[in-house]
């Protein structure tokens, strides 16, 4: 399984998908899109299952509900393998 801890440089602000800019010294043509695709590639990695942690800060609450009806679930402090299996 794989594990991804969500940062906060790409979130949901309730409408759409906001890019914090980043220091680079790279210069990129589309840097919200290359952030997309990054998160991307990071959620289609797993073939077992994945563990997505959001941080509990207030900022990241729209996210964590962004990705609720796209199939994400809370897990409870308690969790036994084979529930998740």
């Amino acid at each position: 399984m794989a594990i991804v801890a969500w940062g906060n440089d790409f979130l949901w602000s309730g409408k759409e998908w906001e890019l914090r800019k980043m220091r680079t010294q790279i210069p990129q043509v589309d840097p919200h899109q290359l952030r997309l695709n990054s998160y991307r590639v990071l959620l289609t990695r797993s073939r077992e299952g994945m563990v997505i942690f959001i941080p509990p800060e207030a900022n990241f609450d729209l996210t964590e509900h962004a990705l609720l009806p796209a199939g994400a679930r809370v897990l409870d402090a308690e969790i036994r393998l084979e529930e998740i299996s």
